[in-house]
């Protein structure tokens, strides 16, 4: 039996009909009557593209929805028009890698997630583009190796987790040892121990869970070795 092809035709117009008629483009605006956000709608909710801005038409963020829910690229930018970040989604959840530059438009951390969670390659830059640090997330916990570096290229810091636990070791510039730090969960647990260039010890501390138990005499709040990214 062969097919109408007007009466095939004619129901593709109206199934386009009715489509584009549940979509819509909803725009809002400032006090000065500057745009403030444009966000495509249907049937009552985000889905498609949604674009904010600031008060000056500069272009502030640009989101893709699924059912009210992020799903797809997430860019945001300064007032500036810089790229501020970059962020993957699906269903609401963040996925895949998410960038972050500063003003001057230099990239300065690398992110990968799962779920919302951080799993993967993680790395932050120096504002010249040498590497500040690297390493690896699994489920969220410090996972692998991990190294911190000066803006010279020297290695600085270098630890070894399994599940958020581990030590992290800190070094001077010259390579001699300047703390040793252990963690558990992704915190500082444990003994810290800071020496001088000439060994000789200059602070000693015990952690529990990312707070200091027993303080040294110096009423220091800790070694920094690096940026604790979560």
């Amino acid at each position: 039996m062969k097919k109408n092809p007007k009466k095939y035709l004619f129901f593709i117009v109206i199934v386009l009909i009715l489509t584009t008629s549940c979509t819509k483009v909803k725009t809002t605006y400032y006090s000065n009557n500057t745009i403030s956000s444009v966000v495509t709608m249907k049937h009552n909710k985000k889905n498609g593209r949604a674009r904010y801005y600031f008060t000056n038409g500069a272009l502030q963020q640009e989101t893709y929805f699924k059912d009210d829910k992020a799903h797809g690229l997430l860019r945001r930018w300064k007032t500036n028009g810089i790229l501020q970040s970059e962020e993957h989604y699906t269903d609401g959840l963040k996925n895949g890698i998410a960038t972050i530059w500063d003003e001057k438009g230099h990239k300065v951390s690398q992110l990968t997630y799962c779920n919302d969670t951080l799993d993967g390659l993680a790395k932050e830059w120096y504002e010249t583009g040498s590497l500040r640090l690297e390493g690896n997330y699994r489920h969220g916990m410090f996972d692998g190796r991990w190294i911190w570096m000066s803006q010279e290229g020297k290695v600085v810091g270098e630890g070894n987790f399994i599940g958020g636990k581990g030590i992290v070791k800190s070094f001077y510039l010259n390579s001699k040892p300047s703390a040793i730090t252990h963690y558990t969960n992704n915190e500082k647990d444990g003994q810290e121990i800071a020496w001088d260039e000439s060994r000789k010890i200059k602070l000693e501390r015990l952690w529990q869970m990312g707070k200091i138990i027993v303080p040294d005499s110096t009423g220091k709040q800790g070694l920094q070795p690096h940026s604790n990214a979560k």
